[in-house]
């Protein structure tokens, strides 16, 4: 009896999830049906401002002069201008020793060093050996589990769920 009520349940959930994915994609054929409908005027908009923004570009690297103090200027919204990029630092396999040997005092401070515990390698060892090292093994446990084996959907619905706006964009 019991696995009859579980077959139950299960298909009332499965209907109830083909219910919820035809809305879901029937509201995604209407928003990209829609945006089909924009993309030219989108494109020639986006060309003309790419355009519009290199001309600026060009015009602010042709009279720096401008941008000495102050270094940017805002202009309807738009801040325009010259910013001080940090140079690049470049090392190479060598620099690690030289630093200890010619900077020792500044080792510490120049030189990163990480030390992790690999956990998978842990599982390996005993009860015995994980106490010995100040560490313990968890007991293992079932979790419940009702998915589609396409999580793909599920994706998308908790996206909505989650109260995306841009729900498509997560799919």
């Amino acid at each position: 009896m019991e696995l009859k009520e579980l077959e139950a349940l299960a298909r009332d959930y499965s209907d109830r999830q083909g219910v919820l994915e035809r809305r879901v994609r029937d509201a995604e054929a209407a928003v990209s049906a829609a945006k089909r409908g924009h993309v030219a005027g989108i494109r020639r908009a986006a060309q003309a401002a790419a355009e519009r923004k290199e001309r600026l570009m060009d015009f602010v690297r042709a009279h720096g002069d401008l941008f000495v103090k102050p270094r940017t200027r805002t202009f309807f919204g738009i801040r325009v201008g010259l910013r001080k990029q940090p140079g690049k630092v470049t090392t190479s396999p060598q620099t690690i020793g030289l630093i200890e040997r010619l900077m020792a005092d500044k080792a510490d401070s120049l030189i990163s060093v990480t030390k992790k515990v690999k956990a998978a390698a842990l599982r390996d060892l005993s009860s015995r050996e994980l106490l010995s090292i100040g560490a313990t093994a968890g007991t293992s446990s079932d979790k419940v589990v009702v998915e589609q084996p396409d999580g793909e959907f599920d994706k998308l619905v908790d996206a909505y769920l989650d109260g995306d706006p841009d729900a498509e964009a997560a799919a």
